[in-house]
Formats: structure tokens, C-alpha cells, sequence
């Protein structure tokens, strides 16, 4: 109640504002700029990530040289390294396209490396059968969760219905 307009504003002038930048065309261009270094960074990290990971799976002493330098990179919280990246990269893309990549990498590079490690080489074979049929069970479970959580839910909120 007592917040200023400048703190914390009212949901109607957010939507009123949201309108207006919509309807002048003033939020596209931005939107569609944020989309593309989503997009770049998320390519980026992707293909390095996963490049990384098959790299440092396949090449045990690659790995033991260049872990602790991957893992280090990944302890710097991002939004520190955003000053420093318009620094060195100016402002417009290429620090968000810089940013994004780096928060895409490490999990890619991580699943990617954790997944080579874990399959036996003697398993590499496609079984598509099996895929699928492991699709079904997953979808079958899934169903039977949800359900589960519906009819908990039905009589938890039961006793708080208006009827």
C-alpha cells in the first residue's frame, strides 16, 4: 500500500505500459533482438558444449588438463561477467550472445560427457523397438503421476470449494 509508484507499480500501468509499447510497435524490434542472441548463444553453447563433452569423454588426459579450467569458468556467476564482457566486447550482441552461451555450455558439456562415460561401447546399437516401447512405459507413468497428483489435489482443496 504505502510502496512508490517508482518501487513497485500497479498491475494496471505494467499492462497499460505493455499495451502501449505493443500497439506503437516500439517492444518488436527489441523483441526480435533478444530472440536472436537467444538464439545465437543457445546454438553457440550447444555445439561447443557438446563438442567439448565428446571431446573430453573420448580423450581422458584432455579431460584431466582442461576440467578444472571448465569447471572454474562455470563457478563465476554470469552476472558478474557481464560488465567485464562489455568491456571487452562493447556494447549490443555480442556480450548477451557471449553470456548465453556460457550459461547453455556447462550443462551440454556436462550431460554430454557424463552420458559417453556411463554407456557400455557394447550398447551403442539402436534398438528402436525398445526406444519406443520405453516411451510408452515413460508415457504410461507419467499419466499415472499426474493422476495422482489430480485426485490429491481434488482432496486436499476439496474442503476450500465454493460449492
Amino acid at each position: 500500500g504505502g510502496l512508490s509508484p517508482l518501487v513497485l507499480p500497479a498491475p494496471s500501468a505494467v499492462l497499460a505500459t505493455l499495451w502501449s509499447e505493443i500497439a506503437t510497435g516500439r517492444l518488436w524490434p527489441h523483441l526480435a533482438m533478444t530472440a536472436t542472441e537467444m538464439a545465437l548463444g543457445l546454438g553457440i553453447g550447444a555445439v561447443v558444449g557438446l563438442g567439448t563433452g565428446i571431446l573430453l569423454a573420448e580423450f581422458p588426459a584432455l579431460s584431466r588438463l582442461l576440467r578444472p579450467y571448465v569447471l572454474a569458468s562455470q563457478l563465476v556467476p554470469k552476472l558478474a561477467l557481464g560488465p567485464l564482457f562489455i568491456i571487452w566486447f562493447g556494447f549490443g550482441m555480442t556480450p548477451t550472445v557471449v553470456i548465453t552461451a556460457l550459461i547453455c555450455f556447462f550443462p551440454l558439456m556436462e550431460n554430454t560427457l557424463t552420458g559417453i562415460g556411463e554407456v557400455d561401447a557394447s550398447r551403442r546399437v539402436m534398438d528402436s523397438s525398445l526406444i519406443f516401447a520405453l516411451f510408452i512405459v515413460i508415457t504410461a507413468l507419467g499419466m499415472l503421476l499426474y493422476e495422482a497428483v489430480r485426485l490429491i489435489e481434488r482432496r486436499v482443496l476439496h474442503r476450500f470449494s465454493k460449492g
